[in-house]
C-alpha cells in the first residue's frame, strides 16, 4: 500500500525536517519556527483524524472502497505540493492537517478495501503489509530528509504521491461494496 509508505515517510520528514526549520539560517525559504510552531507542525497531523476517523467509514459505505482510496491522493499531492512551496508556519500547518486527513483515510480504507479482495489465504498477510509499508515509509523519511535538501524531499514525496493516483486507477472496486450496492453484475 502506498498510501501506507507515505503516511511513514511524512512522520519521518517531521522528525528530521523539523530541527532544521528551526535553524535562523535555514536555506528553506522558510520563516524559522519557533518552539511552539514546531510543536504544532508536529501534532497537526494526528488533528484530522479525530474528525475524519468518525465519516471515514460511512464515506467508504457511500463511495466505494476504491473511490475513498483514490481520494487519499488529493490532501497527499496537496500537503507535499504545500511544503515544497511552503514560506511560513501557516503553510506547513495547512500541509500536516491535509497529511493528517489522508493518513487517517488510507489507514482505516486500505486494510478494509484489502480485507474485502483478498483470498482467505493471504488477506491476514496483506492486512499486515499496511504497517510493513508504514514503517518502510517511515525508515525511508527518516534518511531522505537526513541526506536531502528539504525541496528535493518535498519533490520525492509529491511524485509518490501522484504516483499512488496512478497506482490505484486501474484498481478494481471491493465486490463485496459492488454487492452490497447492487451492482453484483460487476463483481467478479
Amino acid at each position: 500500500c502506498i498510501g501506507a509508505f507515505i503516511c511513514g515517510m511524512e512522520t519521518g520528514w517531521t522528525s528530521t525536517i523539523i530541527p532544521k526549520l528551526q535553524k535562523e539560517n535555514n536555506t528553506m525559504g522558510i520563516v524559522p519556527l519557533t518552539l511552539n510552531e514546531a510543536s504544532w507542525i508536529i501534532s497537526a497531523h494526528n488533528l484530522p483524524p479525530l474528525v475524519v476517523s468518525a465519516f471515514s467509514g460511512t464515506f467508504s459505505e457511500k463511495f466505494g472502497r476504491k473511490a475513498t482510496i483514490l481520494m487519499v491522493g488529493v490532501p497527499y499531492i496537496c500537503s507535499w505540493l504545500l511544503k515544497l512551496l511552503a514560506k511560513n508556519f501557516y503553510h506547513l500547518l495547512a500541509s500536516q492537517i491535509l497529511q493528517g486527513a489522508g493518513d487517517c483515510l488510507v489507514m482505516t480504507s486500505s486494510p478494509l478495501y484489502i480485507s474485502e479482495i483478498a483470498s482467505v489465504s493471504v488477506r491476514g498477510f496483506l492486512t499486515g503489509f499496511v504497517l510493513f509499508n508504514y514503517k518502510i515509509g517511515l525508515l525511508v523519511g527518516l534518511i531522505s530528509g537526513t541526506v536531502l535538501s528539504y525541496q528535493v524531499f518535498a519533490i520525492i514525496g509529491l511524485v509518490i504521491s501522484i504516483a499512488y493516483i496512478a497506482a490505484v486507477l486501474p484498481m478494481w472496486e471491493s465486490p463485496v461494496w459492488l454487492v452490497r450496492h447492487r451492482q453484483a453484475d460487476r463483481a467478479e
